[in-house]
């Protein structure tokens, strides 16, 4: 099953804190399936970790830093528009691409900012056949996403969303 840049939508019945009410993208699959909880905000701000690399620069508004994950959490990954890339750019899809080197920090301190990006701390990493197990108990429920969903709903709002758009692509699917 093809997850890339699909979306992954808890269901009520995940209560581990991670995942509960989360909304995954998914941004990489092969030997383990990796993505990125878009509403689960951290403790820290771009600003934070700018000025903790030496820069007193940071990007208008104070950006939060999502908790991307359980998974590597010590590493940054900046989950952006297709528009922008760094030295280590992984293109997800059509709508987003995925950065994680030291050089976007520099050039979104400086205000070289993706038109859509969230910042994130931490990945979703599942081993092979994990995910599609636990699709397969019904823990997740999988739609899709527009740029706006990804970048431009605030976070309280994505999973309601993101449930909501499931539904009515299950209702597609069954009536058409």
């Amino acid at each position: 099953m093809d997850l890339i840049g699909r979306i992954l939508v808890a269901r009520p019945i995940i209560q581990d804190p991670y995942f509960k009410k989360s909304v995954v993208l998914i941004y990489e699959q092969n030997d383990h399936t990796a993505g990125l909880v878009l509403n689960k905000p951290g403790t820290m701000t771009f600003t934070d970790v700018a000025i903790q690399k030496g820069m007193t620069c940071a990007p208008e508004g104070n950006v939060t830093i999502y908790n991307g994950g359980p998974v590597n959490q010590n590493a940054l990954v900046v989950l952006h528009t297709n528009e922008w890339n760094s030295q280590n750019t992984l293109v997800v899809d059509n709508k987003c691409s995925v950065s994680s080197d030291g050089l976007m920090i520099h050039k979104i301190s400086s205000g070289n900012i993706p038109n859509g990006f969230r910042v994130f701390t931490g990945a979703s990493i599942w081993r092979k056949g994990q995910l599609e197990h636990e699709i397969n108990l019904n823990h997740w429920l999988i739609t899709d996403f527009s740029t706006r969903d990804i970048f431009d709903i605030d976070r309280r709002e994505q999973w309601d969303t993101a449930v909501s758009k499931a539904a009515k692509q299950m209702i597609d699917r069954l009536f058409h």
